[in-house]
């Protein structure tokens, strides 16, 4: 008769670990905090150095900073009202946002300098491989080699990219496209030599045809963008292929995407944060804005903790751990 006793207990324990996997996914919920940004600006970009370094920028001159995860942030003066698109920390101490400039702080904040000006064409995306060299895009890429005092142009073959993705050191993306006067169209292109030479991809009809408007990569093979006609495709060759993963008819545009580890991805439209694993075929609201604020970019920092900024000054972070 131990047999079946055995099988109750058994049964039992199986029931009160089912119950405690549903309780951990329902609490999956609370780990979004909410941050206090101290502005109420539409916040554009977010730069992670590390795991506590934070940086955000967003419309009319706002650039806000945290030493301590987002647990408070402290506001720039960066001495313009300029709407920044971008920003980009290469330490704590050394900075970058523009938009019709490009302005750079060695001091924490404390100071800012004018690395380009007088441009008619916005700063798209600011990357910076290290003390030295960096690029941004403003209608083409241009790479400096002398932490921005001088600024080289680079044949991209694309005139509309929007964003600059760096999944390994040497390799670089450039993606984006148009969707004016009802022309809609996507562009990438690619360097493996930290933006010296590129290639742009040959793209397929179902993707050329709708300008891109996210892009992330895992590593410099492995990669997904999403395109204005609400479909996100997935790449293991480095832009070589690729194959739709899904296209969404109820949504708007997909503002932003994390591809957070091999099995992981999340995706922002509108107010609401969506999650897919595995196989990346079905995706789960995993949050909501309740003031359908809307949500414009995720990242993570080392510590796999994820950020979020949007509308109305508003930054979370997501704390699992």
């Amino acid at each position: 008769m131990p047999k079946p006793k055995f099988k109750i207990i058994f049964a039992i324990l199986s029931i009160s670990f089912l119950v405690s996997c549903v309780e951990e996914v329902k609490d999956y919920f609370f780990y979004w905090i909410p941050l206090k940004s101290g502005t109420n600006k539409t916040l554009t970009d977010i730069s992670i150095y590390g795991d506590s370094f934070v940086l955000i920028c967003g419309e009319m001159g706002t650039l806000i900073k945290s030493d301590n995860e987002g647990d408070s942030f402290s506001t720039l003066n960066v001495g313009v009202n300029e709407s920044f698109l971008s920003a980009f920390s290469l330490n704590q101490s050394t900075f970058f946002t523009s938009r019709l400039g490009l302005f750079k702080t060695e001091n924490a904040g404390a100071t800012f300098s004018n690395c380009i000006s007088n441009q008619s064409a916005s700063i798209q995306d600011i990357h910076f491989f290290d003390k030295l060299h960096g690029l941004i895009y403003k209608g083409n890429i241009y790479k400096t080699y002398d932490v921005g005092k001088t600024w080289h142009e680079k044949n991209t073959y694309t005139n509309f990219a929007n964003i600059i993705e760096v999944p390994e050191k040497n390799v670089v993306y450039i993606a984006g496209g148009s969707i004016y006067d009802q022309v809609n169209f996507s562009e990438i292109s690619k360097s493996t030599d930290q933006g010296e030479t590129w290639n742009k991809l040959n793209l397929p009809d179902e993707i050329s045809k709708y300008c891109i408007s996210a892009i992330d990569f895992l590593n410099d093979s492995i990669g997904i963008i999403a395109t204005y006609n609400k479909d996100i495709f997935q790449t293991k060759d480095g832009g070589k292929s690729w194959i739709l993963l899904n296209h969404f008819d109820n949504l708007s545009t997909i503002n932003s995407l994390l591809y957070a580890d091999s099995n992981q991805i999340y995706m922002l439209s509108d107010n609401q944060i969506y999650n897919s694993t595995y196989l990346f075929k079905y995706w789960n609201t995993i949050y909501y804005q309740p003031n359908k604020y809307v949500l414009n970019k995720i990242v993570k920092n080392k510590s796999g903790i994820l950020f979020v900024i949007g509308e109305n000054g508003f930054v979370m972070k997501y704390d699992y751990y």
